[in-house]
């Protein structure tokens, strides 16, 4: 009976181990379909492409940090979870912030930019300085402006789910009420968001898209338990149905109330289509990615690419603007263009003729180099330990 039940257990192990798998390969997918989304966005000749991805490319990635934020914490240690997040996060955009600044004049003497002085060693100090306060005000660190903005969302959620949670328990309140509360306070922040973004307020840090994707975050923190009960135990072929519908409907929604009104949203530019719809679009966006990303888990070799993607999606993120112009110089170079106004458009010199270039470069390169600086650190840390 011992050893039976030793079995059971460890098979038991195994098949945890293998879902946890699973779910993390899905979510790896939906951040791949996010950062892939971001890349085109930046570099698509195409106005309703560029329209349509910038619809769910930001919001997902809010979405997805929240789930994983309040993922198996059941509200409990959330200060300790944004610490090693907050702690996590700094340490990847300081490091990329110094490459960026230290190459600024190499970058400028190859015509990467236009408008731009040579920086001294106090100005690469100064800058240095802002970005550790996750202040960078590069050109090529422009796609990083929003990551502050979804630590900042993520550590306001928290506050909300425990105080919510501290509130319902001195009023001996039952969990509907610590849910309505959490339901309200992020309804409120919502309205600050949508009202600093109508009025084109800009804060510090551009945290006034913190307020706006409260509500986003908190739709994650309900997510998990919809998933848990709901998802989880539907077959995969209905599943695969399913998403296939949701996948249609998504598109033609956004179809026909964004895309073919000419509206836009673009959170950088306090584009918001007219405030509320926001967030109906945003959900929707966040449906067809996570619709999407179900199909795409199961079709082979697809799913890993779609993972890798995932998995780099903050080095991709930090580093696709520069990768994208070394295309444009080598493109250049080969076709004597010497024209630096050309040469210094941004994002791309080139949309029409190189857009599937710019996006293999965007999203390989930087996959690549992650490697060879994860390899090189391993390498260094295996020296340190011999010595």
């Amino acid at each position: 009976m011992n050893i039976v039940t030793e079995r059971t257990k460890e098979e038991e192990f195994v098949i945890k181990k293998q879902k946890t798998k699973q779910r993390e390969i899905f979510w790896d997918i939906v951040k791949g379909i996010g950062i892939l989304s971001i890349v085109i966005g930046h570099v698509s000749p195409y106005i309703i492409l560029n329209r349509f991805v910038y619809t769910f490319h930001l919001v997902i990635f809010y979405f997805v940090s929240s789930y994983f934020y309040f993922k198996g914490t059941e509200d409990n240690d959330l200060g300790n979870r944004f610490l090693k997040k907050l702690k996590k996060t700094w340490k990847k955009y300081v490091i990329y912030s110094i490459f960026i600044i230290i190459f600024h004049n190499f970058f400028l003497s190859l015509n990467f930019y236009s408008n731009m002085y040579y920086y001294n060693i106090g100005d690469c100090v100064v800058r240095i300085i802002f970005a550790m306060m996750f202040e960078n005000f590069e050109r090529f660190a422009g796609a990083m402006w929003f990551v502050p903005t979804l630590l900042f969302s993520c550590g306001i959620s928290g506050v909300i789910v425990s105080y919510s949670k501290k509130i319902t328990e001195l009023l001996k309140e039952n969990y509907i009420f610590k849910n309505f509360l959490i339901i309200v306070f992020s309804i409120f922040l919502g309205i600050i968001g949508v009202f600093l973004y109508n009025n084109k307020t800009g804060l510090r840090m551009n945290i006034q898209a913190s307020f706006l994707v409260i509500p986003i975050c908190i739709l994650a923190y309900f997510y998990r338990y919809f998933e848990s009960r709901m998802i989880k135990n539907l077959n995969k072929k209905v599943i695969i149905y399913i998403s296939f519908i949701i996948c249609i409907i998504s598109v033609i929604f956004i179809y026909v109330t964004v895309l073919k009104n000419g509206l836009s949203i673009e959170l950088s530019r306090f584009e918001i289509i007219n405030g509320y719809a926001f967030y109906i679009v945003s959900v929707v966006g966040i449906c067809f990615c996570l619709s999407l990303a179900k199909i795409v888990e199961r079709i082979p070799q697809i799913n890993k690419i779609f993972a890798i993607l995932g998995e780099n999606s903050f080095d991709i993120m930090a580093l696709h603007f520069f990768c994208i112009k070394v295309v444009d110089i080598i493109y250049c170079k080969t076709n004597n263009i010497t024209d630096s106004k050309i040469i210094s458009r941004f994002v791309c010199s080139y949309p029409q003729k190189l857009f599937i270039v710019y996006v293999l470069a965007g999203t390989v390169v930087p996959i690549i180099i992650s490697y060879g600086f994860k390899h090189l650190n391993k390498y260094i840390s295996k020296k340190a330990i011999e010595i």
